[in-house]
């Protein structure tokens, strides 16, 4: 649907593309957003284990997350 919108309507082509980051980021916000206040809980339920340097890193891979989704 890309291809063919780019070719024949680029206005709507843009509105589309638009819209699907629009959307992509309320998925993406608030899942980051939960995950980086919970990496130290979520990593200790997963796998039993108390390490802030685990904890830290996990934060720096969900917020580098972001713009992996988006992209």
């Amino acid at each position: 649907m890309f291809s063919r919108l780019f070719y024949k309507d680029k206005e709507a082509f843009r509105k589309l593309f638009e819209d699907i980051l629009y959307y992509l980021m309320l998925i993406i916000i608030p899942i980051t957003i939960g995950i980086y206040f919970l990496s130290f809980r979520i990593l200790e339920f997963i796998y039993e284990f108390n390490s802030i340097e685990s904890a830290i890193a996990f934060k720096i891979l969900i917020i580098a997350e972001v713009f992996v989704f988006l992209t």
